[in-house]
């Protein structure tokens, strides 16, 4: 039975298609670059634009001529192109339209998809979107003072609209066998500056910045087969950072 990975180059991506790897998982990776981040035979990747609901068809048309087995979808993708952090970025209507389109159109076409997917199916199968504290919470602008660092209102907008999607896909989808939840990490350590790091460990409880390794539990919980009955949850993994 394979895993479908989305962002599989990315940060979180990558780090939890090689986990599952060493675990003896077969993994099916998705990204828009045209180069896989690893070559191991349980690994089949696909360079795909998920914003495109046609090729993202074509993909499933392909996995289904295999008569590929899946029992989960994680869609781990976020799309940040050059200059998306910085405070510039904020009311660019392009970005927006990009930004929306992969983080919400493209994670609902990969997960019509999985629902529409005509191979050899498990009773259970469990879809992982990833959102974020930002679609629970508004960002707050004290963390972005001092450094270069800022974060668009496209960003906040797609991954609420990722966190109700989840939940709407729970309600409705259930009776067909897939369960649908949400995993929200925050502030994933990624070569920050140090201004960056220092102003968000003195806005959260925690006091740090989240390692990546720290997503993988959650992960493990929401496909572990033992784990039939969570459905529309949100997995907060984010320091305390939304208590305060």
């Amino acid at each position: 039975m394979s895993i479908i990975i989305t962002g599989s180059n990315g940060l979180i991506g990558s780090f939890i298609v090689k986990s599952f790897l060493e675990k003896g998982e077969h993994i099916l990776g998705v990204d828009i670059s045209p180069h896989p981040s690893f070559n191991h035979p349980s690994y089949d990747y696909h360079s795909i634009d998920i914003s495109s609901d046609s090729a993202v068809k074509s993909f499933y048309d392909q996995i289904e001529i295999k008569q590929v087995e899946l029992r989960a979808l994680l869609n781990c993708h976020q799309y940040k192109p050059q200059g998306f952090l910085s405070k510039e970025s904020g009311e660019d209507i392009d970005l927006w339209k990009s930004v929306i389109n992969a983080n919400l159109s493209g994670l609902y076409y990969m997960c019509l998809g999985i629902k529409q997917y005509q191979g050899p199916k498990s009773k259970d199968i469990s879809i992982v979107n990833f959102g974020s504290t930002y679609g629970r919470v508004s960002s707050n602008p004290s963390l972005y003072e001092n450094n270069s660092m800022g974060n668009p209102a496209c960003y906040s907008a797609s991954k609420g609209g990722v966190h109700m999607l989840t939940k709407y896909l729970a309600a409705n989808w259930v009776q067909e066998g897939i369960r649908t939840n949400t995993i929200a990490p925050h502030g994933v350590l990624n070569n920050h500056e140090i201004e960056f790091k220092n102003k968000f460990s003195t806005l959260t409880p925690i006091k740090r910045m989240m390692r990546v390794e720290e997503i993988l539990p959650a992960v493990e919980l929401l496909l572990d087969s033992r784990n039939t009955y969570m459905n529309g949850s949100e997995l907060i993994i984010d320091g305390g950072w939304s208590i305060w």
